[in-house]
């Protein structure tokens, strides 16, 4: 259980693009250890012990400044107004901000902009500021003194796109010391995101960490992949193939051979979260001699059984759901999980309530919250304790 105030852990100063925190204390002559080119030792975004979060944008000689949030959890705009030091920086303290991960934009003059001294990475499409607020209820993916697994970017060839692919691999504490084999999750972010998603935003390998320590879950290796498999359409522009392919042609053989895993379907789980729950879906069942385990977390769909996917390309799965029985012996855990607050909910749960009561083995879990990241983590969380149990 976190403490009150959780700001203090090391995950509350860390950005996407900085382990450590970015801005440094002073040094004995007063200069900043990290200095930066034409701004002071100010940090853009600073979470304060009474739980508002301080906002500084640095725009000297301009109108307005407002700090603008992605809705959910942080809706609205919020007012900076000038700092009376005449220094150049705006100011704002925000209040009521829910717990979670925040995307945020600004708006310098009715300009959306980014504010170059607060955190920035990757989300929505682009390059994009944000924040994190300590969740006081869980604190799975803060960083603990526990053993540390390792993340590696891997690099193959995919014969589906005819281009080459990275990936991110998690593999768990005592990886190379040993010559143990592991299950592996292959776990998808969500639209506007990349392969990095789940290090990054999710904390996925903080949380695997944590969890393993407390023994409440195997451990594992996780391969995270870009969502999107493009091949160039010879003039100029790429096209996107199915996930589904890539992963199951090119990434599932690559991973069996580069690392000591279960190479047995029953040791496989495809996962994710948005579009990467549609792509689960489809890398699962299109996939049912590689996989037979599925995890989805808000999916656009819900846990339809026919529809057309992020392509646009009709599915229909009615052959894998033909009786309960032929089903839960082939899927060894359904796992479906979704905000409460996420209009998503209000379809996901009849459709999964449905199945249940004819006999299927499909779990649903609900988190307060919307289509956001502090939901996922927590589906994340509840979910690594129930795979690869058998």
């Amino acid at each position: 259980m976190a403490s009150k105030f959780a700001g203090n852990n090391q995950i509350f100063m860390q950005q996407m693009l900085y382990y450590d925190p970015f801005y440094g204390v002073r040094t004995g002559d007063g200069l900043p250890e990290i200095r930066k080119v034409g701004l002071e030792d100010r940090p853009g975004i600073s979470l304060m012990e009474d739980g508002r979060i301080r906002v500084l944008y640095y725009a000297p000689g301009v109108s307005s400044v407002q700090i603008v949030g992605m809705g959910g959890s942080m809706e609205g705009s919020y007012s900076l107004t000038p700092m009376e030091d005449g220094s150049g920086y705006w100011e704002a303290y925000l209040e009521g901000i829910a717990p979670g991960f925040h995307y945020h934009s600004y708006r310098v003059n009715g300009v959306e902009t980014i504010n170059p001294i607060a955190p920035v990475g990757y989300g929505c499409g682009r390059a994009i500021n944000y924040f994190e607020v300590p969740d006081p209820e869980f604190d799975e993916y803060c960083i603990r003194n526990v053993p540390h697994g390792s993340v590696r970017l891997e690099q193959y060839a995919s014969s589906v796109t005819g281009r080459e692919r990275a990936c991110w691999v998690y593999t768990p504490p005592g990886y190379d010391q040993g010559d143990e084999r592991y299950p592996v999750l292959y776990l998808q972010h969500g639209g506007g995101e990349n392969e990095c998603g789940w290090v990054w935003q999710g904390k996925i390998h903080y949380i695997l960490d944590n969890l393993i320590a407390e023994g409440r879950c195997r451990k594992m290796i996780v391969v995270m992949n870009s969502g999107y498999a493009y091949v160039a359409d010879g003039g100029g522009t790429f096209v996107s193939k199915p996930i589904d392919r890539v992963i199951a042609e090119d990434c599932v053989p690559f991973i069996d051979t580069a690392f000591r895993t279960k190479a047995q379907r029953e040791y496989r789980c495809a996962a994710g979260l948005s579009m990467g729950a549609s792509h689960a879906r489809e890398i699962a069942f299109h996939h049912k001699e590689l996989f037979a385990s599925l995890g989805m977390f808000s999916c656009g769909a819900g846990f339809s059984i026919k529809g057309r996917d992020i392509l646009g390309v009709p599915y229909d799965f009615s052959d894998i759901f033909t009786t309960p029985e032929e089903y839960n012996k082939n899927m060894l855990l359904t796992f479906i999980a979704c905000g409460e607050q996420d209009p998503r909910h209000q379809f996901t749960e009849p459709q999964t309530r449905e199945l249940r009561e004819m006999g299927y083995n499909v779990e649903y879990v609900t988190f307060p919250g919307y289509h956001e990241w502090d939901v996922w983590r927590k589906a994340a969380a509840a979910m690594l304790p129930r795979l690869f149990r058998w």
